[in-house]
């Protein structure tokens, strides 16, 4: 995946997303590229390499945010949204009822990089070994390769796992149990993929959350209730 192609869609996203009548908008943010001084400081604060796919998105654009509702919704009260551009706002859906159509909050290197930002070490109340990916990783080893990197919901998150320099997956999951362990891995990039190709409905990710996707869910691309023609990303080749 060409990540600054990527950014680019994203960008494009957020200008449908604006000018769609059914929409509001309340975030928007790309942020600038990371220096490169900047990503070898993160990865110096978490101990390990970034995965290259993880490294060049974050080279790019350090930190993606949208966030909006469907005015149809039933439960859309234009007063409870104000709309924010321009910076990354960490303020998570807190509410049922405030929950937005599509939330995107893929997290600059600075929160990445936060000692238990998200408290994952904390969340799986076991020592027990742990097996991910057809490996067997002690509970510390394993937690200590998670990072947050995308939260949606008030109880569901997406976490970076890291098991190797060269490997990089992302496991959904709550927060109070241990399913990141058993959630569905996808790559990084089929995961940045699933997200814009879904125009970061809370939804779909939430299905993938609950149950291991069928093949059908994961290559939808249709956007429901938002648009017949979905982007089409560029060819890796």
């Amino acid at each position: 995946m060409d990540a600054e192609a990527y950014v680019l869609h994203f960008l494009a996203l957020g200008d449908r997303l604006r000018t769609h009548p059914n929409v509001a908008l309340t975030n928007f943010y790309v942020g600038d590229g990371a220096p490169e001084e900047a990503v070898r400081e993160a990865e110096a604060a978490i101990g390990r390499a970034l995965p290259p796919p993880v490294r060049a998105l974050y080279r790019c654009a350090d930190g993606l945010q949208l966030r909006y509702t469907l005015r149809d919704d039933p439960a859309y009260e234009p007063y409870r949204y104000e709309r924010g551009e321009g910076s990354f706002d960490p303020c998570a859906p807190s509410e049922p009822e405030s929950f937005p159509t599509g939330c995107v909050n893929v997290v600059p290197l600075a929160v990445l990089a936060e000692p238990d930002a998200c408290d994952l070490g904390l969340r799986s109340g076991t020592e027990a070994p742990l097996q991910v990916l057809g490996e067997t990783y002690p509970a510390r080893d394993f937690f200590g390769r998670l990072f947050l990197l995308d939260y949606f919901h008030p109880i569901l998150d997406a976490a970076l796992f890291v098991p190797a320099p060269d490997r990089a997956y992302v496991l959904l999951s709550g927060p109070y149990h241990a399913q990141h362990t058993t959630s569905r891995p996808l790559d990084f990039e089929s995961y940045l993929r699933f997200v814009l190709h879904r125009a970061g409905n809370v939804m779909d990710r939430e299905a993938l959350a609950q149950r291991p996707p069928s093949d059908e869910l994961f290559r939808k691309t249709t956007w429901s209730r938002f648009d017949d023609h979905p982007l089409t990303m560029p060819s890796d080749s």
